[in-house]
């Protein structure tokens, strides 16, 4: 029992994750008005804010996050990943965050370290 305790200890946490990138960019983002000077600032921000937040975790992962930002305007926006790993110990997330003039996808790839 304490084993499979262990193990999903060290396991990529979906749900963990997604929920830290949705607080990280609510913070530095909030209900501002979406303009590009700005835009260029709050993706840094939030790549660190996010980065720093998953090392509190304590897990033995290596960490790869992106962040993707547009002004809505009725504009379409299609994206796509894709990794070959170990599905048993590595994962992704992909958060969707709006408010009413940003649109923000964070993508969070967490890849085992034995």
């Amino acid at each position: 029992m304490d084993e499979m305790l262990e193990d999903e200890e060290l396991m990529f946490n979906n749900e963990v994750i997604s929920k830290l990138a949705n607080e990280s960019v609510s913070n530095i983002i909030g209900e501002k008005m979406y303009t590009e000077k700005d835009s260029k600032i709050w993706m840094n921000k939030i790549v660190e804010s996010v980065l720093t937040s998953l090392q509190t975790l304590n897990k033995p992962f290596k960490y790869i996050v992106t962040v993707l930002l547009e002004q809505k305007n009725g504009a379409g926006l299609y994206a796509s990943s894709d990794c070959r790993w170990d599905a048993s110990t590595d994962g992704f997330c992909c958060v969707n965050w709006n408010n009413e003039t940003t649109h923000a996808v964070i993508t969070i790839f967490g890849l085992h370290i034995q």
